[in-house]
Formats: C-alpha cells, sequence, structure tokens
C-alpha cells in the first residue's frame, strides 16, 4: 500500500465535524442547598471561557485552541481531539441564585455551583384588605 492509498483509506475515520464548534459533555447534581454543574474541558484554559446565567439557562461559551503544530505534520491520519468553539446551554430546573453563583476549572473539569433559593411562587400569603 502506497503512502497515498492510505491517506485515501484513513479519511474514511475522520471526522468531517472535528474542528468547528464543539459542545462539551456535562454532569449535573443537586444538594439540599446548591445545584452543581460540571463539564468536561480538556485543555481549554479558564481564561478562554465565559459561564453566564439569564432565564434559567446556563451557559457556557469558549474556545479550545489547536496546539501549535510542527511544519512537519503535514496531515492527520486520525483527528479525535476537538478544537474550536464551544458553546452548551443547560436549562436550570431550580430556583437558584446567580449573583451568588460561584465557578472554577481543576484538571480539565469546569465546575459551577448555583445557590438554590427557596421559590416561593407555591406559598400562599395572606394580603390583608383595608377600607379605604
Amino acid at each position: 500500500m502506497q503512502d497515498s492509498d492510505f491517506l485515501l483509506e484513513g479519511k474514511r475515520f475522520l471526522d468531517p465535524f472535528a474542528a468547528g464548534s464543539w459542545t462539551p459533555n456535562i454532569d449535573i447534581c443537586e444538594t439540599r442547598n446548591r445545584v452543581v454543574v460540571q463539564a468536561e474541558m480538556p485543555g481549554v484554559d479558564f481564561s478562554d471561557v465565559s459561564v453566564t446565567f439569564q432565564g434559567g439557562n446556563l451557559r457556557i461559551q469558549g474556545i479550545k485552541r489547536e496546539p501549535a503544530q510542527s511544519q512537519k505534520l503535514l496531515c492527520y491520519y486520525c483527528l479525535e481531539r476537538r478544537y474550536g468553539k464551544i458553546d452548551r446551554t443547560i436549562s436550570i430546573g431550580w430556583v437558584v441564585n446567580p449573583k451568588m453563583a460561584r465557578a472554577h476549572m481543576a484538571n480539565g473539569i469546569l465546575t459551577v455551583v448555583l445557590p438554590k433559593i427557596n421559590d416561593q411562587r407555591g406559598d400562599t400569603v395572606e394580603i390583608q384588605i383595608k377600607k379605604k
């Protein structure tokens, strides 16, 4: 088999969407007082990530940059790692206080902690009626 034949055969295994945007895998768990979202972000620098909360949705955005490559690497035979824009929106089904949220990255995992607050939408509150 010649090199060119190997390259053509190898193209069948390459993911055509390997470059561009990607969505990190997440875990969501809760304790009595908080909701914790963890996202796999291997190889992503924390300065390239932003986390926002709006309308009950947590949004993780950023970019995973390709490492500098040697000029000796002319082509790939296999390309499974993802690079490019990161964008993931997660609907949070609890009432949380985003102003008290905190986030950190360690060992390729982004952890976002959202403190819960009491949902008072179902509470019965008596409203006094005054005579005018």
